[in-house]
């Protein structure tokens, strides 16, 4: 994907998109020009997708920050959480929670318990009309 992306000349600021066959086989699908969900995340140095856009396009040099977290695996923000709060996988990986503004926190939660209650009622619908309307 290096090689791919230096040729084309692309900034870093894109997805790849795989397809795995049943052997394990990764198939590249398509490519999409635009912020991947994780482009935000400072991996440490060489691996912060932000810092070098700023160093390379902006001619800025952004405040070194620590990487997110060493390991390979980062719980998005609230997603993760809506998913499987229980999951055990969430004790061991490193979250995309902006700590330092407490009030987005707070707010992005209300929204994602609005959104499920959303989803959780649009999902009984659909199977209300499925099954038909009763008329009484």
């Amino acid at each position: 994907m290096r090689r791919m992306a230096r040729r084309l000349g692309l900034s870093g600021f894109h997805g790849f998109d795989f397809m795995l066959d049943e052997d394990g086989t990764a198939s590249l699908i398509e490519i999409n020009s635009r912020c991947a969900p994780p482009c935000h995340l400072n991996a440490g140095p060489g691996r912060d997708p932000v810092g070098a856009f700023c160093r390379r396009w902006l001619g800025v040099d952004p405040t070194m920050q620590a990487g997110v977290h060493p390991g390979p695996v980062v719980a998005y923000f609230p997603q993760a959480w809506q998913a499987n709060p229980d999951d055990p996988i969430l004790s061991t990986c490193a979250y995309d929670i902006p700590v330092q503004d407490s009030r987005l926190v707070r707010r992005v939660m209300q929204l994602a318990q609005r959104d499920r209650l959303y989803l959780q009622m649009k999902s009984k619908v659909r199977a209300l009309l499925r099954g038909g309307a009763r008329r009484g």
